[in-house]
Protein backbone atom coordinates (compact mmCIF):
# COMPACT_ATOMS: atom_id res chain seq x y z
CA UNK A 1 0.00 0.00 0.00
CA UNK A 2 1.15 3.48 -0.74
CA UNK A 3 1.81 6.07 1.91
CA UNK A 4 0.01 8.90 0.16
CA UNK A 5 0.92 11.63 -0.63
CA UNK A 6 4.70 11.18 -0.32
CA UNK A 7 4.97 7.96 -2.33
CA UNK A 8 2.31 9.05 -4.81
CA UNK A 9 4.15 12.29 -5.50
CA UNK A 10 7.32 10.30 -6.16
CA UNK A 11 5.43 8.06 -8.58
CA UNK A 12 4.06 11.09 -10.41
CA UNK A 13 7.59 12.40 -10.91
CA UNK A 14 8.41 9.15 -12.73
CA UNK A 15 5.76 9.43 -15.47
CA UNK A 16 7.90 7.35 -17.77
CA UNK A 17 7.74 4.44 -15.33
CA UNK A 18 4.77 2.44 -16.60
CA UNK A 19 4.56 0.11 -13.60
CA UNK A 20 4.58 3.08 -11.23
CA UNK A 21 1.63 4.60 -13.09
CA UNK A 22 -0.33 1.36 -12.85
CA UNK A 23 0.45 1.18 -9.15
CA UNK A 24 -0.72 4.76 -8.70
CA UNK A 25 -3.92 4.03 -10.62
CA UNK A 26 -4.63 1.06 -8.35
CA UNK A 27 -4.22 3.29 -5.31
CA UNK A 28 -6.66 5.80 -6.76
CA UNK A 29 -9.16 2.99 -7.40
CA UNK A 30 -8.93 1.81 -3.79
CA UNK A 31 -9.66 5.38 -2.70
CA UNK A 32 -12.57 5.65 -5.22
CA UNK A 33 -10.81 8.48 -7.04
CA UNK A 34 -12.09 7.37 -10.43
CA UNK A 35 -11.06 10.45 -12.41
CA UNK A 36 -7.52 10.34 -11.08
CA UNK A 37 -7.24 6.64 -11.92
CA UNK A 38 -8.46 7.41 -15.45
CA UNK A 39 -6.03 10.31 -15.79
CA UNK A 40 -3.16 8.07 -14.73
CA UNK A 41 -4.03 5.58 -17.48
CA UNK A 42 -4.24 8.48 -19.94
CA UNK A 43 -0.61 9.26 -19.13
CA UNK A 44 0.30 5.67 -20.05
CA UNK A 45 -1.68 5.98 -23.29
CA UNK A 46 0.14 9.21 -24.21
CA UNK A 47 3.33 7.23 -24.77
CA UNK A 48 1.68 4.16 -26.31
CA UNK A 49 -1.83 4.76 -27.64
CA UNK A 50 -2.59 1.08 -28.15
CA UNK A 51 -1.54 -0.12 -24.69
CA UNK A 52 -4.08 -2.89 -24.14
CA UNK A 53 -3.47 -3.13 -20.42
CA UNK A 54 -4.17 0.59 -19.95
CA UNK A 55 -7.30 0.39 -22.12
CA UNK A 56 -8.45 -2.60 -20.08
CA UNK A 57 -7.84 -0.67 -16.85
CA UNK A 58 -9.86 2.29 -18.15
CA UNK A 59 -12.69 -0.05 -19.10
CA UNK A 60 -12.62 -1.65 -15.66
CA UNK A 61 -12.72 1.77 -13.98
CA UNK A 62 -15.78 2.76 -15.99
CA UNK A 63 -17.43 -0.60 -15.38
CA UNK A 64 -17.00 -0.15 -11.61
CA UNK A 65 -18.60 3.28 -11.89
CA UNK A 66 -21.55 1.80 -13.77
CA UNK A 67 -20.64 3.50 -17.03
CA UNK A 68 -21.14 0.32 -19.03
CA UNK A 69 -21.39 1.80 -22.53
CA UNK A 70 -18.16 3.73 -22.08
CA UNK A 71 -16.45 0.63 -20.67
CA UNK A 72 -17.65 -1.35 -23.68
CA UNK A 73 -15.92 1.16 -25.95
CA UNK A 74 -12.57 0.39 -24.34
CA UNK A 75 -13.14 -3.37 -24.36
CA UNK A 76 -14.16 -3.37 -28.02
CA UNK A 77 -11.12 -1.28 -28.87
CA UNK A 78 -8.92 -3.99 -27.36
CA UNK A 79 -10.88 -6.72 -29.16
CA UNK A 80 -10.43 -4.96 -32.52
CA UNK A 81 -6.67 -4.83 -31.97
CA UNK A 82 -6.29 -8.36 -30.61
CA UNK A 83 -9.27 -10.68 -30.22
CA UNK A 84 -7.12 -13.19 -28.32
CA UNK A 85 -6.01 -10.74 -25.60
CA UNK A 86 -6.61 -12.18 -22.15
CA UNK A 87 -10.24 -12.76 -21.37
CA UNK A 88 -11.50 -9.79 -23.40
CA UNK A 89 -14.20 -11.88 -25.09
CA UNK A 90 -15.64 -12.96 -21.73
CA UNK A 91 -15.45 -9.37 -20.42
CA UNK A 92 -17.42 -8.13 -23.43
CA UNK A 93 -19.93 -10.95 -23.03
CA UNK A 94 -20.39 -10.27 -19.32
CA UNK A 95 -20.78 -6.54 -19.89
CA UNK A 96 -23.34 -7.17 -22.65
CA UNK A 97 -25.30 -9.30 -20.18
CA UNK A 98 -25.21 -6.54 -17.57
CA UNK A 99 -26.44 -4.00 -20.11
CA UNK A 100 -29.22 -6.34 -21.29
CA UNK A 101 -30.30 -7.03 -17.71
CA UNK A 102 -30.49 -3.33 -16.87
CA UNK A 103 -32.45 -2.66 -20.08
CA UNK A 104 -34.87 -5.42 -19.18
CA UNK A 105 -35.41 -3.91 -15.73
CA UNK A 106 -35.95 -0.45 -17.20
CA UNK A 107 -38.45 -1.77 -19.76
CA UNK A 108 -40.35 -3.75 -17.13
CA UNK A 109 -40.62 -0.63 -15.00
CA UNK A 110 -42.23 1.21 -17.92
CA UNK A 111 -44.91 -1.48 -18.16
CA UNK A 112 -45.88 -1.27 -14.49
CA UNK A 113 -48.74 1.16 -14.04
CA UNK A 114 -48.26 3.71 -11.32
CA UNK A 115 -51.28 4.10 -9.12
CA UNK A 116 -51.69 7.60 -7.85
CA UNK A 117 -53.02 7.31 -4.34
CA UNK A 118 -54.38 10.53 -3.01
CA UNK A 119 -56.09 10.82 0.29
CA UNK A 120 -59.68 11.91 0.17
CA UNK A 121 -60.49 15.19 1.86
CA UNK A 122 -61.89 14.80 5.33
CA UNK A 123 -65.42 16.17 5.63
Amino acid sequence: ALNFPAEAKELLRRKEDRSALFQLSEWYLKESKWDSAHLTMNIVLETKTDDKEALLAKGAIDEKRGWFNRAMTYYQSIYERDSTYGDIVSKIDLLNRKIAYLRKIRESQKDVPIIDLESKPVQ
